[in-house]
């Protein structure tokens, strides 16, 4: 059963290079190094993009709390509102 489970190895090993050479196609061994290299690099950029992405979004997710906790602060969280004549006083406890 060891020689058999070796056999199919070997075989998987082989079906994969064929497969890495139709994949290949007319490009030669020496030159496939630059196609390798380049979606190394496009893979590199693409996690520093998702990382830069998802740092702005937090980011601004932070902002947006801020502001609604602003707003929350000076429509809803009103301390005391009272009138000198006909002009509206209103002042606030959390600010």
């Amino acid at each position: 059963m060891a020689v058999k489970t070796k056999t199919k190895e070997v075989s998987m090993e082989e079906a994969l290079w064929k497969s890495a050479d139709k994949l290949r196609g007319s490009v030669e061994p020496s030159e496939y190094k630059h196609v390798v290299l380049s979606l190394f690099f496009l893979k590199f950029a693409s996690d520093k993009f998702e990382a830069q992405r998802a740092k702005i979004i937090a980011d601004s997710m932070e902002k947006f709390v801020d502001k609604t906790v602003d707003l929350v602060y000076t429509k809803y969280m009103k301390a005391l509102i009272f009138y000198e004549g006909i002009q509206r006083v209103e002042q606030f406890m959390f600010h």
